[in-house]
Parts: structure tokens; sequence; C-alpha cells
């Protein structure tokens, strides 16, 4: 009895002190959530493995000009083509080729459609992209032969590169603990983001008015590929074919692209009996209707207005020429919500009405926070009182006594508010105490001012009138803040 009880006890020791290393090594791995007010997180490997096996007709690989122009959710909500998008930022081209080999264990697409820009441009290393991009990409896959003759594969052409750490990468990360942050604690809650099935939207318009689209000239000049650029788009070219999938090259509206580099593109694909899709080019440019001041979010990635048209034209083509069937999916059926949760979220940090900016921000995802500055009561129209009351709030508006008013919104019902002639304050909590604020208001007779603090940073423009700043609760982030001053009519002011 007493060697099964010292058996007992060592094997529950070792199984704790398995759990232990196990948990360490999950802690200091990086977690590879994508959380700025610009890109919204998402979850691309956990939503691949979480899709039904043969679920998705076609898979989108390449760079963040893949996962931020190719929206799986609009080719589904127009044209009832499932789809997964398996891009990762600066993705190697080796990259790029394993993710295809290991998609094919779970899926069976149709169509595999690749964006090219990581095949050309060079960043001086032997991958065409850092060792934290590569494994940005490469760490959240299983380990099966694919991710092993991955490793093996990127360990051969970087001698940097150490396998050992890929199989231990608490070896490689040791030293991180000095950097965690709350992202590393609250995983669980990241990992839900992947309800866009690898779509990364973008929401700011660029502004850039000097963009042209070229006229294609064959004429022009070629442009070389990456050192392993050729090579893999080869071994993508050769996988594709063995598996009788139809493989689509692409490249989305951006500045780097040049009519060297369409030629280049342009003749590979034709040796290979392959379509190429240049959204750069002035004929498609211009059939889309694409606009790159207003469609890209930057010099190089389009935002979910141009996702919109660059995925429109796609199903088009999937549907009228390569015969796609459209069906119902469940999987995409139960993401739509979500979809138009994000359309909402980019609808709102452009409306410049200030009564459709109110029913905008009455959404159960946002806390808004509104903060008065100033004079401002006496200017409110009907359809203003309407917008503000539906809300919820109570507050008597015409009442100049109350100028210094703030109000919290949480879950689309009014959670704090108060009004007065004096400055008035308020400090708070918001996700359950993970995150604090501070508002205060002060009308015309109390100063002038205006503040909302989230966590010590100041939100509020401070300015006359309204300010109002808006948080969306579930991705902890800063959505839109801007102002409203009633005396000068109905327009949003950022």
């Amino acid at each position: 009895m007493g060697k099964v009880k010292t058996i007992s006890k060592s094997i529950i020791l070792l199984m704790l002190i398995g759990i232990m290393v196990i948990s360490s090594v999950c802690l200091i791995m990086p977690k590879y959530y994508v959380q700025t007010t610009e890109w919204i997180a998402t979850s691309t490997a956990k939503g691949f493995y979480d899709l039904g096996q043969n679920s998705a007709d076609v898979v989108f690989l390449g760079s963040s000009h893949s996962f931020t122009s190719f929206s799986t959710q609009e080719l589904y909500n127009k044209y009832n083509i499932t789809s997964y998008n398996l891009g990762s930022g600066l993705q190697s081209p080796i990259v790029s080729y394993y993710w295809l080999k290991e998609m094919e264990r779970y899926q069976t697409p149709k169509v595999v459609v690749l964006e090219l820009i990581a095949f050309f441009i060079g960043n001086g290393t032997p991958l065409n992209a850092s060792e934290a991009w590569v494994r940005n990409a490469l760490d959240p896959m299983r380990w099966s032969s694919v991710k092993m003759e991955a490793v093996d594969d990127i360990c051969r052409l970087d001698p940097s590169e150490s396998k050992l750490s890929y199989f231990l990468p608490n070896i490689r990360f040791h030293e991180r603990w000095k950097e965690l942050n709350e992202d590393d604690f609250s995983e669980n809650e990241l990992r839900k983001h992947n309800e866009l099935k690898g779509f990364s939207p973008l929401l700011l318009k660029c502004g850039i008015e000097d963009f042209k689209p070229f006229t294609v000239d064959p004429e022009a000049g070629v442009s070389d590929f990456h050192s392993i650029g050729r090579e893999y788009l080869d071994k993508i070219t050769g996988f594709c074919k063995d598996n009788n999938i139809r493989l689509i090259l692409t490249a989305t509206p951006s500045q780097d692209y040049t009519i060297e580099t369409h030629n280049t593109a342009q003749q590979y694909s034709d040796e290979h009996g392959i379509e190429f899709i240049d959204f750069n080019a002035e004929s498609i440019y211009n059939e889309i209707n694409y606009d790159f001041a207003v469609d890209n979010n930057d010099r190089e990635h389009p935002n979910l207005s141009g996702a919109h048209k660059i995925t429109d034209y796609l199903g088009r083509l999937l549907t009228e020429e390569y015969g796609l069937s459209t069906h119902i999916d469940e999987q995409w059926e139960n993401t739509k919500s979500a979809y138009e949760d994000i359309n909402n979220d980019f609808a709102l940090r452009y409306e410049n009405n200030f009564t459709k900016y109110l029913k905008l921000i009455n959404h159960p995802r946002y806390t808004v926070f509104i903060s008065a500055n100033g004079e401002w009561t006496e200017a409110l129209t009907e359809k203003q009182l309407q917008g503000l009351r539906a809300l919820g709030l109570y507050t008597d508006f015409r009442d100049p006594e109350r100028e210094s008013f703030y109000a919290v919104i949480k879950d689309a019902k009014a959670e704090s508010e108060r009004s007065g002639s004096e400055q008035i304050e308020e400090y708070g909590t918001l996700r359950d105490g993970k995150s604090h604020y501070y508002i205060m208001s002060a009308g015309s007779g109390a100063g002038n001012r205006s503040s909302i603090l989230i966590d010590d940073t100041e939100y509020s423009l401070n300015r006359k009138g309204l300010n109002i700043v808006v948080y969306n609760t579930p991705r902890r982030q800063i959505l839109d803040r801007i102002s409203f001053d009633p005396f000068e009519g109905n327009v949003v002011l950022r």
C-alpha cells in the first residue's frame, strides 16, 4: 500500500508539473491578436480549425493585403459562397504554401485565391519576412507532418532559425514574461474573435488623391520575384493542380504594385493557364468603381468599402465563370449579425449627420460617453431631442440651468446621467473593473470644459457643445470621438 501511495503521489506531482509547464508556455507565447483602433482583432487559426470539415469552397491566402481585401462574409451574404481567409501579416511565400497544405487536411476547396505582394517585395531576409511574422502565421498551426516539414524548410532556408524553438517555444520566448500584459491573461476572450473567418476589416479612409491605376502595357518591362517567391509560387501552383483546385492570383489596390510587377505576374499566369486579377489595372479598377482615397485604409490596404468592391468582383467571377454553386451553411448564417456590427462601426465613423449618428451609437456593443461643454441646450431641435431620448436619457435638455451634463450609456441603456449648473464629475469602471473612466462636464456658468478619461487617457475633444466618445466594449477599442454644437446646425465634427 505504501508503494502504491508513493507512486500515486509521484504521478500526481508529475501531472501538476506538466500542467504548470504547459500553462507557462501558453502564457509567455505571443498571442498574435491585432488589437488597435484601426486593425480589428481576429483569431484566424482557431476559426479555421473550428470550421466544419469540407465546408469552405474558397480559401484565401497571402499577406495583410489578403485578409483586408477578401471579405468572407460579404461573399456569402451576396453570393452564398462559403470561404475562409488564411491570410496573415507579411505572410512569407513559404508560409502560404504550408498553410495551403495544412488547409487541404481539413477542407476540399474548389478555388484558392492567392494575393501576390509578398512574392515580390523583399525585406532583406531569407524568408521575405522576419522571424516574428513567420511565427505569427506558423505557431498557431496544429502539429502534424505538415508543420514539421514547414519547420524543416524554414530552418533550411534561414539557418538562424532553431528547430527546437518551434517545438519548445518557451526556449525562444523565455524572457517574454517581462512584457506580459492583459492580453496574455485573456486569451480565451480574444480567441472568440474569429466570427469574420479570417477577414480583418479596416475602417479608415486614406484620402490619398494621387493614386493612378495603370494601363496594361506588356512592353513596359518586368520585375523580379523575391528569391523564394518564384520557388514557392511554383509549389503552390503544382499543389493546386495535383489536387484539382482552381488557383486565382490577385494584386489588390496598393501603391506598392507597378506595371512591371503586373507584367511578371501576367506572364506567369499565362505560362501556367492561371487566372490573374490585378485590381490596380485601369480596366478592373474602373469597372468596380474603385476610389483609392475613399476605399483604401492606407497606401497598401483596402478598407471595408474597398473590400466590398473587390469581393463583389470575385463573387461574380466565381459564380458566372467558375460555376461555383451557392448554398446555405449555418456557419456563415450564424455570423451575419457580427458582420452587420462591423458595417455599423464603419458607418458610424463617417456619419456627419448628428441625428443619424445618434441612431448608430444606440447599440449594445458600445459604451457611449457624453460630456457637455459650455452653452448648448437652447439650440437643440426636436429631432435631436428625440435622438437623445432614444438613448434612454431623461434630462430636461431645454432647461438652460442644466448646461453641465454627462451620461454614460452601456448596453444601449443609460447607466449614469447627471446635469446641473455647476461642474459635475464621476468615476467608474468598464469590463468588470478591468478598465476605469473619469467623466466631467462644466457648462457656460461653470468653466466651459469637458473631460472623458479612459484608463488615464483623455478622449474628449473638449469643444463647445456635446463631446461624445464611443467605446467598442467587446473589442476594447475607442471607435470614435466627436463633438456636436447645436448652434452650428446638425453637423458632427471630428
